[in-house]
């Protein structure tokens, strides 16, 4: 049996346990502080490294949630969009048969059109009938009415005159009297 007291013993136990556990060569005082003190690092450390964990798993976090947000958004997005095709699709098939339509229509009028004049060449149609002249000729023609008009307006001026210039003499001297009374009655 030991010399120790009951307490001593449990004492003695705890210790040894705390030394094993700690690692320690001996039982001296500086040895526990030292394992101590390497344990207390050990610690730090440790929260440190839980601390990075924890921030490094909230990042993670957000950036999951920023994740779903997206994808929800492109899902409903895709959704749109396929909404938007099956609503569009349809037209977009009736413009690509009209647009073959005028495509072959076009063609058949380019050949008229080369078969036309080539039957104006063989019966050799007068050019000046053709439509870009007569449009030329139409243009001339407005253009002389336009420089027409004022000389239109004063040929009808001198219309109204008598044609007789002892008449002229009279109307002449109507208008005058006409001046005259009108002034005196004013």
């Amino acid at each position: 049996k030991s010399s120790l007291s009951q307490s001593g013993n449990v004492s003695l136990n705890g210790l040894a346990k705390m030394a094993l556990i700690l690692k320690l060569k001996d039982s001296s005082i500086c040895s526990f502080y030292c394992g101590l003190h390497h344990l207390t690092r050990d610690i730090r450390s440790m929260e440190r490294s839980h601390n990075m964990e924890k921030r490094l798993i909230d990042a993670l976090t957000i950036k999951h949630t920023d994740a779903i947000v997206k994808s929800s958004s492109l899902k409903r997005t895709l959704s749109e969009l396929a909404e938007h095709t099956a609503e569009t699709e349809p037209k977009l098939d009736q413009r690509l048969r009209e647009t073959a339509f005028l495509g072959r229509k076009s063609q058949e009028y380019q050949k008229l059109i080369g078969e036309l004049k080539s039957s104006n060449k063989d019966i050799k149609m007068d050019p000046s009938l053709y439509h870009s002249n007569l449009v030329k000729r139409a243009k001339d023609l407005q253009m002389l009415k336009d420089e027409l008009a004022p000389l239109h307006a004063k040929w009808k001026s001198y219309h109204s005159l008598p044609a007789d210039i002892s008449l002229a003499k009279v109307k002449l001297e109507e208008a005058k009297q006409e001046m005259v009374s009108g002034s005196h009655a004013a």
